[in-house]
């Protein structure tokens, strides 16, 4: 027979759990290494077409006597880093999409080959937030049931639904 658990431990078990939920609910996990490389061949896609937009305006600009070069780095995106940085990385990307995407894909692949924590797919994610959902649900019913049998206050955020007997 096991030993009976605290309320300290029963209240680190809840926060440790609330924990886990709270890392699957944040939408920054990675992916699978397929799906970042079908990402990134979206990105470069859409990187192409703004970039070879740019480039046609330089040349453009480089085939009229009195237009002058649009420099990538303008006074006119200066006061726009964001942008500035998108100009640059979308004239690039379009010069030369292979050499673009053989670099970042590199590094996805050093990435999942290097990463301590691996992909979750989302049918798994949905199945483990599902089960910690209901231990955690569990805690929380034996917390409370613990904190009525021995007179003690029971926590702020303590599920209402436990309080109402739903």
């Amino acid at each position: 027979m096991s030993k009976p658990r605290t309320l300290d431990q029963i209240r680190a078990e809840i926060t440790r759990t609330r924990e886990q939920i709270a890392e699957l609910q944040r939408a920054d996990l990675p992916v699978s290494e397929v799906d970042a490389l079908a990402r990134l061949d979206a990105h470069i896609k859409v990187l192409v077409e703004e970039g070879n937009q740019h480039l046609i305006d330089q040349a453009k600009n480089l085939s009229r006597r009195t237009k002058h070069p649009v420099l990538l780095i303008s006074n006119y995106w200066a006061g726009n880093a964001d942008q500035l940085m998108r100009n640059v990385e979308a004239s690039i990307c379009a010069a030369n999409p292979a050499l673009y995407r053989d670099a970042i894909a590199q590094r996805i692949r050093d990435f999942y080959a290097s990463s301590a924590g691996a992909p979750m797919a989302e049918p798994e994610r949905l199945k483990r937030l599902e089960k910690l959902n209901g231990e955690l649900t569990e805690l929380e019913r034996i917390e409370y049931q613990t904190c009525i049998e021995q007179g003690l206050p029971i926590r702020g955020d303590t599920n209402p639904a436990l309080v109402l007997g739903l």
